[in-house]
């Protein structure tokens, strides 16, 4: 589908023209912040946690370095025992543990003692884990490349390109130079026409929008390191992310801001080529769904398009339509990444043994998981709110389509 244009870019003429009259207010730059600044920060965080009853063990994902100050975070698991008398008293223990939320950006994860052993099987990291506090607990790294390939085929339809796209097209308005909170900025996007909301600028998060396009690039060279395959286009992402972080604190703020916007155009054209050489992969081990019509599957808020006669370059231009002039949350995909939904509803797909495996092992783990983390870190509203918001983002998609 896709090669480096001449200017050395990897966005399509066709995200570049999607984005190119919008404008973008920026906040929450990432500051340097030295390294002994975050030994500090997880030092602290780790004499408080002593003092929070059910905590079991923390660990951290990689070497407890931080390859790059001032951008990279904390990557914490905390394990709990699985009966706490007082979960509210226990999140709340967890989450004042943290002398910064910088330091901390996205974590820490929670995980039950029964959960944790089979952690790999849900985020699957070409890492160890970094014992810091409490009980050495075994845990299992699961480096099964069906393992892997099931968790990309659920990423593709939950998060990417979902996430860049929104990011990059979605006006909104702000309050001291932040995006609204989330009820607000969902009800924003549900209620407000285009016109209207592009009065707005795109409120970009700039250190999250960073973030993400690294965890996007290290599930790329996932994909090509379990199937072998040449994937110049992922290659180029993966150089281009490494760039951004290293030159980062180099450039000027004006300067920062426009590289970003690119690579957030780059990361929605790279999208696209990951999801064709993953729809390719599925075919050569013996993936395969019914050939049905158009289709539409639903996660949370999004409400995506699968399609039996997909190309990469015609589903990123009508995804790209859907998102800038009907505001809505839908990506054309192919229908052989509906492989995981369908073996879940028991529905016909063929599929190697191995496959089916791993992802029964992932959604026994899952399941533990996100239990664990709707006890002990998500708000205790957040599941009925995510099924309310679904259902009324469903219903604006099939009045879009």
């Amino acid at each position: 589908m896709v090669s480096m244009i001449n200017n050395g870019r990897i966005a399509s003429e066709a995200v570049q023209a999607v984005s190119a009259d919008l404008t973008y207010a920026f906040y929450d730059h990432p500051r340097y912040e030295p390294p002994k600044a975050y030994e500090e920060a997880r030092e602290t965080f780790l004499e408080r946690i002593a003092d929070v009853p059910g905590v079991v063990s923390v660990y951290e994902s990689g070497t407890g370095g931080i390859s790059r100050p001032g951008i990279s975070d904390i990557d914490l698991i905390v394990v709990v025992e699985d009966e706490v008398d007082d979960p509210a008293a226990l999140r709340e223990g967890i989450e004042a543990a943290k002398t910064d939320e910088y330091y901390f950006f996205h974590g820490p994860e929670v995980l039950t003692r029964s959960a944790f052993p089979e952690y790999y099987n849900v985020l699957p990291m070409p890492k160890d884990l970094q014992h810091h506090y409490g009980e050495s607990l075994d845990y299992q790294k699961n480096q099964d490349r069906f393992n892997y390939l099931v968790y990309l085929v659920d990423s593709v339809m939950t998060t990417y390109p979902m996430e860049f796209l929104e990011l990059l097209l979605f006006p909104g308005p702000s309050v001291d130079h932040h995006r609204l909170n989330i009820v607000l900025s969902d009800a924003f996007d549900l209620l407000v026409p285009g016109p209207i909301a592009e009065q707005f600028a795109v409120d970009l998060d700039t250190r999250f929008a960073v973030h993400r396009m690294n965890s996007l690039r290290n599930d790329m060279m996932l994909f090509s390191e379990i199937t072998e395959r040449e994937t110049p286009t992922l290659d180029a992402f993966d150089a281009s992310i490494t760039d951004l972080r290293e030159r980062w604190f180099e450039l000027d703020r004006p300067d920062r801001e426009t590289l970003l916007v690119e690579r957030l155009q780059d990361a929605v054209t790279a999208c696209f080529a990951f999801v064709e050489h993953l729809n390719a992969h599925l075919a050569d081990i013996g993936v395969q769904v019914p050939a049905t019509e158009l289709t539409v599957r639903s996660h949370e808020t999004r409400h995506n398009e699968f399609r039996p006669d997909w190309s990469a370059s015609t589903a990123e231009r009508k995804t790209c339509e859907y998102y800038r002039e009907g505001r809505v949350r839908t990506v054309v995909l192919p229908q052989s990444v509906t492989v995981n939904k369908r073996l879940r509803g028991n529905e016909p797909v063929t599929a190697p043994k191995a496959y089916r495996t791993a992802l029964d092992n992932r959604d026994r783990s899952k399941r533990q998981r996100d239990a664990a983390m709707a006890a002990y870190k998500y708000h205790p509203l957040r599941a009925w709110y995510m099924r309310v918001m679904g259902t009324l983002f469903g219903l604006k998609t099939r009045l879009v389509r």
